[in-house]
């Protein structure tokens, strides 16, 4: 079941009157068969939306979408058929002390069975079969006859998990699940619920307090990965993007600010005007590059809003000073006489840049900005953490998660793509050799 909460606002029922609200502008997009699980300290509104998704309690503001419907505009009859499909498994189970374990178990059936069916069923359970495999898979099928009231804390939250194996639920709603399990059931527990909510194709939302079980790696593994994938073409994009849009600035830029194209120069001294312009973009290139990136991301993000393009125009604007001013220098540095002889012959600026000074400084204007794209890639990580998206911004929530196995992994990545980036400039040099 597909999950869809707006600006979402809810007060606990025995708060006070002037108390703050439970739960203040939540927004979350849950997809089919998504395993979610909701981490933070206690009184935090975990229980709180966990029971506002099972409708159990309505919001004070906002709107939720459960399957594409608002369940507080549906009939009754239509809330409670909705209602069905839903299971949720609280904290404590409310089960009969003096109930059998396999009927308790077998009740989460009841919302496919009719009265007589439940009647019946009560009387003579039948699917026997069926609740003592829910109890294999939390270790339990000794217990299958066993009275309630018989069972320890951590077998009776065990029971109440097993009863949502034979619920006709497409959303399983769990709170706090492993509160009163040792580590290896804990695990057990968590391994069976997130498998099976996998092949059955079950929207899973649970609330934890353990961070190494909210990882959840037999699922996330596949779609961790996919996520890699996903953010790091942006980062790639973003940083070749950025480059681009620098280079467009950079390169007039830089053909100005250098005196070896200048034609008034070519008597042995600049002209007053010509001297002017070109102290304004040497000016123009030192702001450009003195203000750093991330200055320019925290402004962008405030004008365009969070996303990569706040990282694109940050990058384009600090790296088109950088490229201009060494672009400048590598123009100026090297060998000058073709370039005059062609522009006292008659040519023009642009003649001469390409027909004398590129040939003779391709090889050193092409490894500096491959230089500048690695550099480009390893600041658009950077910007992901003020907002910016890409790899940095998974980073930074892997890093808030504490999962060291997650930040290894990006690390790895950047490392690739800083050796890609070598590489490619080290081809490009040869290239042009």
């Amino acid at each position: 079941m597909k999950i869809e909460l707006s600006d979402l606002q809810a007060r606990h029922p025995a708060a006070a009157r002037h108390a703050p609200d439970a739960l203040q502008s939540i927004n979350l997009q849950v997809g089919l068969g998504e395993q979610v699980a909701i981490i933070g300290p206690s009184g935090a509104g975990k229980t709180t939306l966990l029971q506002i998704l099972a409708c159990a309690q309505r919001p004070t503001r906002g709107t939720m979408r459960l399957g594409g419907q608002d369940p507080w505009c549906l009939s009754s009859h239509e809330l409670r058929r909705l209602r069905g499909q839903l299971f949720l498994a609280p904290q404590t189970p409310p089960l009969p002390p003096r109930q059998r374990v396999v009927t308790s178990v077998l009740a989460g059936r009841l919302p496919a069975m009719s009265l007589a069916a439940s009647l019946r069923s009560l009387l003579y359970p039948t699917d026997i079969p069926a609740a003592y495999e829910a109890l294999c898979h939390f270790d339990l099928s000794d217990k299958l006859f066993d009275r309630v009231d018989r069972l320890s804390g951590g077998e009776r939250q065990r029971v109440g998990l097993a009863r949502a194996l034979l619920s006709p639920a497409t959303l399983w709603l769990i709170d706090e699940p492993l509160s009163a399990l040792d580590p290896m059931r804990a695990q057990l527990a968590m391994t069976a619920l997130v498998e099976l909510a996998r092949e059955r194709g079950i929207t899973l939302v649970a609330s934890l307090h353990q961070v190494d079980m909210a990882l959840w790696p037999l699922v996330y593994e596949t779609e961790f990965m996919r996520m890699v994938a996903r953010e790091t073409w942006r980062t790639v994009a973003m940083a070749t993007a950025g480059i681009t849009l620098a280079l467009v600035l950079a390169v007039p830029l830089s053909l100005v600010a250098t005196r070896v194209l200048s034609l008034s120069a070519l008597s042995g001294r600049m002209n007053r005007w010509p001297a002017v312009l070109r102290g304004c973009v040497r000016v123009t290139l030192i702001v450009l590059r003195s203000i750093p990136e991330l200055v320019w991301a925290l402004v962008f993000v405030r004008v365009v809003g969070l996303g990569p393009t706040a990282g694109v125009l940050a990058i384009a604007l600090t790296y088109g000073g950088m490229l201009g001013k060494v672009y400048a220098e590598i123009l100026e540095s090297g060998e000058s006489h073709s370039a005059h002889a062609l522009m006292r012959n008659g040519g023009g600026r642009l003649q001469a840049f390409f027909y004398a000074l590129l040939p003779s400084h391709a090889a050193e204007l092409a490894s500096y900005t491959v230089y500048r794209w690695e550099c480009a890639i390893r600041s658009s990580v950077v910007l992901g953490f003020v907002g910016a998206g890409g790899l940095g911004q998974q980073l930074d929530n892997s890093m808030k998660m504490f999962n060291g196995g997650e930040v290894a992994t990006l690390l790895l990545v950047f490392v690739f793509l800083v050796a890609l980036a070598d590489r490619a400039s080290v081809w490009l040099r040869k290239a042009l050799s």
